[in-house]
């Protein structure tokens, strides 16, 4: 029996929630929607070289293919650009991007004193609960703090514990 692997149609939805979310962020962008139904998304091209191919080629390779140069400064706005849109998307926005790894993200650095970067594959976003977005909160005051037990504790609300596995707490102890 043929069981589809996604909802285009709610990946299309997320892209819209993420692009109203961020319309004011001029270095972030999204795809836009052009056509979604459950079984297509039709969506705008976004320009860029993929991170993930990006980190390959300046940890592995001498020879690049690439017209990128990862300089200090545009290392310094790929971090500094995700950690922001990433807290606010969990923060503000209660949502979660359950895909963003480097893969899923581009970078355009076309106009050197005007990079973007556009994150694609929104199929796995999820809508964060007032208990969800809270144990997030939780658990990155935990690790900023360096709190493991309280980390340990805020990772295991989220399958519904109350209280904390005392062998999971001397693990996050000791990573």
């Amino acid at each position: 029996m043929y069981m589809p692997q996604a909802r285009l149609d709610v990946e299309g939805h997320h892209l819209d929630l993420l692009n109203w979310h961020f319309r004011s962020w001029p270095t972030v962008n999204f795809p836009r929607t052009i056509f979604s139904s459950q079984a297509i998304v039709i969506e705008t091209f976004e320009e860029g070289e993929l991170i993930s191919d990006l980190m390959a080629l300046s940890s592995l390779s001498r020879t690049r293919k690439s017209n990128t140069t990862i300089t200090p400064k545009l290392a310094q706005f790929i971090v500094t650009t995700g950690e922001s849109l990433y807290l606010k998307m969990l923060l503000v926005d209660n949502l979660m991007h359950a895909d963003l790894h480097p893969g899923n993200i581009l970078l355009d650095a076309s106009r050197p004193n005007n990079p973007m970067l556009s994150l694609v594959d929104a199929g796995m976003v999820a809508e964060l609960d007032s208990t969800e977005a809270q144990n997030f909160i939780g658990l990155l005051s935990a690790l900023g703090s360096g709190d493991a037990r309280r980390a340990a504790t805020a990772v295991l609300s989220f399958g519904g514990e109350t209280t904390t596995n005392e062998e999971f707490a001397l693990d996050m102890e000791a990573l």
